[in-house]
């Protein structure tokens, strides 16, 4: 048996050359049994030689030897070299074959030590070798295969795990633009002691109507007074896009620019708001509405401003602005049932009627107008 100590450095034994030379002048340690297991060498490796394993003078029959670890201990190994005709036939002797269990027992304690997978190579001079600093690596081949598996994966999931974090984003958008708005005319009705938006200063500003897409001075002074209007400007909606792709045409509207980015448009201002008459009004509560008078017809929230989709249903959604300040979804129920006294389930303008009309629903066929109601009345979800 050929020991090399942690400082040589060499290349393993060999059967000749200046292999078989520097293994001849290498020197040599010989550990003898300690059945206390304690600590004997400070080598790395092991090279065993075939022809050693097959001499009669092997080593082994001298004594135990010992398999040595990279933390400088030895695990001894008892005498199971014993016979003199290894069955090597001119092939690799291998240390398995011929010492039985107690080889493994010892490898299986060097593998736990050094808590690496073992490595076993052979050589073309029939070899055995083992080393602790040889670890298993995956092919080229197997890298490149696997690579590929992940990008079909990654081409296959991503897009849609982008397209369901925009829409999260969008709901959590249009949620808090909600608030924020009713809030503002909240607090405008609070301060001027009015019960209704059209009793407040606000209509105070105007004499008749503001035309949609109109700028108004003095509308827009008021408004800044409770929303945080950074800009504000026409917007047409001829730049959009409805849900089924199609255009709105030409549709101007008087846009608020707020500070987190949110467009907040207007159509026509009416200085007297649209009710429904105390029958009709009757006939809505029995039906589960609680909307019977509005300020502004048409309001629209753009959660994200100017940048895209810029389509209805996605970042752009259509309300009414109640007298009392609340924001009545397009094709929700309170909206139906103001346009239309009728049940739920056969009522035209409601969303999630069998019945309802094109306008009036929330799909890939439809224009949108009434996604944000779809959004509300199913827990603030875009689940289309």
């Amino acid at each position: 048996m050929s020991y090399y100590g942690a400082s040589g450095g060499g290349t393993l034994g060999s059967a000749g050359g200046k292999d078989a030379a520097r293994s001849k002048d290498a020197k040599r340690h010989r550990c003898k049994a300690n059945i206390n297991n304690k600590l004997c060498c400070n080598f790395t490796r092991i090279t065993i030689n075939e022809k050693l394993l097959q001499s009669e003078r092997s080593p082994f029959s001298e004594g135990a030897t010992h398999v040595v670890l990279p933390n400088n201990s030895c695990q001894f190994l008892p005498n199971y070299c014993e016979g003199e005709n290894h069955p090597s036939s001119g092939t690799m002797c291998h240390l398995l074959q011929h010492r039985g269990e107690g080889i493994k027992k010892i490898l299986k304690r060097v593998q736990d030590n050094i808590n690496i997978s073992l490595k076993r190579t052979y050589s073309h001079i029939n070899l055995f070798t083992y080393s602790p600093y040889k670890k298993a690596a995956f092919t080229l081949a197997e890298v490149l295969v696997t690579l590929g598996i992940i990008g079909v994966v990654a081409a296959l999931t991503i897009p849609a795990l982008i397209a369901d974090y925009k829409k999260i984003v969008y709901v959590n958008q249009l949620k808090k633009s909600v608030n924020v708005i009713e809030n503002g005319f909240r607090l405008m009705m609070a301060d001027d002691g009015a019960d209704k938006l059209t009793d407040t200063c606000l209509w105070g500003t105007f004499s008749d109507s503001i035309g949609a897409g109109a700028i108004h001075t003095e509308f827009i002074g008021y408004m800044k007074k409770y929303f945080k209007v950074i800009d504000y400007n026409t917007i047409d909606l001829k730049d959009y896009k409805f849900l089924n792709g199609n255009s709105p045409g030409v549709n101007p509207r008087t846009n608020f620019i707020l500070a987190d980015g949110v467009y907040f448009m207007f159509g026509t201002v009416n200085k007297i708001p649209t009710s429904l008459s105390e029958e009709e009004c009757k006939k809505v509560k029995e039906l589960g509405g609680n909307f019977c008078e509005y300020a502004i017809r048409l309001i629209y929230i753009d959660v994200n401003g100017s940048k895209l989709p810029n389509q209805f249903g996605r970042d752009l959604f259509q309300f009414e602005l109640s007298n009392d300040g609340r924001l009545i979804p397009e094709g929700g129920k309170d909206a139906a049932l103001f346009k239309s006294q009728v049940a739920l389930q056969n009522n035209t303008k409601y969303w999630n009627s069998s019945s309802s009309e094109s306008n009036y629903r929330c799909n890939k066929n439809s224009a949108g107008y009434a996604c944000a109601a779809r959004i509300m009345e199913n827990g603030w979800k875009m689940d289309y």
